[in-house]
């Protein structure tokens, strides 16, 4: 995921952990109007449709190398 921005990266996180919009909007304390943008760009740069194939690679790749989002 080398082409998101670390900002993404977190977001990419918190949906991988099951987290809403708003859900995420709360923790980082961003607009949910920002979250979703964030979610759009993500699924676009990865050539993805859905949060539940992010959330499925996101978790995949967590097994090799990254670690999960702060809370």
């Amino acid at each position: 995921m080398g082409a998101l921005t670390d900002t993404e990266h977190i977001v990419a996180g918190h949906v991988a952990s099951g987290h809403s919009n708003p859900e995420i909007a709360a923790r980082m304390y961003i607009s949910r109007r920002t979250v979703g943008s964030h979610v759009s760009n993500i699924l676009q740069k990865l050539g993805m449709t859905s949060r539940v194939e992010l959330a499925a690679e996101v978790i995949r790749r967590r097994g090799l190398d990254e670690p999960p989002p702060p809370d």
